[in-house]
């Protein structure tokens, strides 16, 4: 279905504001689909120096920046460094990102904040502080997108296990550590955003693209009252499409006579399970019949010596900022790994799905959702979070699970690639029609549309040919038995 034939759905809705730090991949996809459908959207960034694989959406005349952007940005590096020395204590072996900025921007001040009848709150962290949203609401309809834990926490992204934020309130954080002045910070912040959450003018929506995610944040002190919903990320089904191995292959200069697996991610970071498929492939070795190529995309690791110990070649293409590029690599691999510890239903593994190429992940937050045992994949049992929900460290340490717990991974990675051709065709094709019925931009586009009638009482709309939410998108694919 085009988007255009949703317009429909966009009648009657007062004009959008969507705040994000920076330009964002998923966030201005959104923003890109309602402006389609003919919502008058403004998209307000404090800064356009930072961008994340938002370059293919032309968002110019819809963009706006607070303030003087390259101040904004400027003052954001400042922050964080000083915020860094204040914490000496932050322990990065955790590899999630930890701020909380005030850049004190004038975002009341701007026209299309006061003309703004609707919201849409993607990635904050220095353009608004969680806390002064309700004030700049004011009562008004909302959806908070939380793609990570961070609106309900104090600072970080991912508890890597820790339940304070669900029980006692997040303190005397195990990554943060306390300031050098003795504060516990963590504290100070976590009780301002209770106070803030409790506000009567403060009831967004709060929409995740995982039913994992949005389970969790039920559990949380903050987010229990808020009513959530589950919209998965969509995937822009015309780029990311099969575009043929050996033709993907030969256009990256990869090798066609062996199989190859793929990882990849913004940043391969620790909580991302790099090292955890590294000791799974280094118990395979000796189990081959033609050890497999490693490739990899993002920003690679510093410490590559486990993989060096896994016994099969690699090769690293870097960031790569081009979507086209991109699919090319799903395209070209047999199977796709996506080992995060925690995650939010992430982009990489629907566009693999897209590119019709199967995924191995674990059985437990978040992209187990959409990776259907003998279907899209499979799923292997998670190794374990490295805190305890006391915030006690439970591995040697973080994100580094003893070696038999990486077991399972292996040999589901074995297992896809045992496959007959026969067989991997069939999950090639199971891949591509489930990632058509789950991802689409359309489907995606409704689901937020719909949702902002409701919140403003507006009536029901039916538009021809659209989906009612609910349908299972793995209904009437072949399963295989693995």
């Amino acid at each position: 279905m085009e988007i255009s034939a949703l317009k429909p759905l966009s009648k009657g809705l007062p004009p959008l504001a969507v705040l994000c730090d920076f330009p964002y991949a998923p966030v201005d996809r959104i923003a890109a689909q309602l402006v389609a459908c003919g919502v008058d959207v403004s998209l307000i960034n404090l800064t356009t120096h930072i961008k994340a694989q938002s370059e293919y959406h032309d968002l110019k005349e819809y963009r706006h920046t607070c303030g003087d952007e390259q101040k904004n940005f400027q003052k954001l590096k400042v922050h964080q460094t000083l915020f860094e020395k204040k914490h000496s204590a932050l322990d990065k072996r955790y590899d999630t990102f930890l701020y909380n900025f005030d850049l004190h921007l004038p975002l009341k001040e701007m026209d299309q904040i006061k003309k703004a009848g609707i919201f849409f709150i993607g990635s904050l962290h220095g353009l608004c502080p969680i806390d002064k949203l309700p004030g700049l609401l004011e009562g008004k309809a909302g959806i908070l997108w939380a793609c990570v834990c961070h609106p309900f926490t104090s600072y970080c992204l991912y508890t890597a296990g820790c339940r304070k934020w669900q029980t006692t309130g997040c303190a005397d954080c195990p990554q943060l550590g306390v300031a050098a002045s003795g504060k516990d910070e963590c504290r100070e912040i976590f009780d301002k955003r209770r106070e803030a959450f409790a506000a009567p003018s403060w009831t967004p929506v709060v929409v995740t693209p995982s039913r994992w995610l949005r389970d969790e944040i039920g559990q949380s002190l903050l987010g229990k009252r808020l009513s959530r919903i589950s919209i998965p990320t969509s995937v822009e089904l015309a780029l990311f499409a099969p575009s043929g191995q050996a033709a993907a292959r030969r256009a990256l200069g990869l090798p066609e006579d062996r199989d190859i697996l793929l990882i990849g991610s913004a940043g391969l970071r620790r909580n991302k399970g790099f090292q955890v498929l590294a000791r799974a492939l280094s118990l395979l070795a000796g189990r081959w019949k033609k050890p497999p190529l490693l490739l990899t995309f993002g920003y690679a690791p510093e410490d590559t010596s486990l993989l060096e110990a896994a016994g099969i070649p690699w090769k690293a293409l870097g960031w790569v900022g081009d979507p086209a590029q991109l699919a090319l690599a799903y395209s070209a691999a047999d199977v796709f790994v996506s080992p995060s510890f925690q995650d939010n239903l992430p982009n990489t593994a629907n566009e693999a799905l897209a590119c019709g190429t199967p995924v191995v992940c674990f059985d437990r937050y978040s992209s187990e959702e959409v990776v259907i045992d003998g279907v899209t994949g499979l799923t292997a049992r998670h190794p374990g979070l490295p805190l305890s929900p006391e915030g006690e460290l439970l591995q040697q340490e973080p994100y580094a699970p003893a070696p038999e717990a990486c077991a399972d991974l292996a040999d589901k990675i074995l297992s896809l690639l045992s496959l007959s051709e026969d067989e991997r065709r069939t999950l090639r094709a199971n891949c591509r029609t489930f990632a058509e019925r789950a991802f689409s931009p359309a489907l995606q586009a409704a689901r937020y549309l719909r949702t902002y009638r409701k919140l403003l009482g507006l009536a029901a709309v039916a538009v021809p040919g659209l989906e009612e939410d609910g349908a299972d998108p793995a209904a009437g694919l072949t399963k295989l038995d693995l």
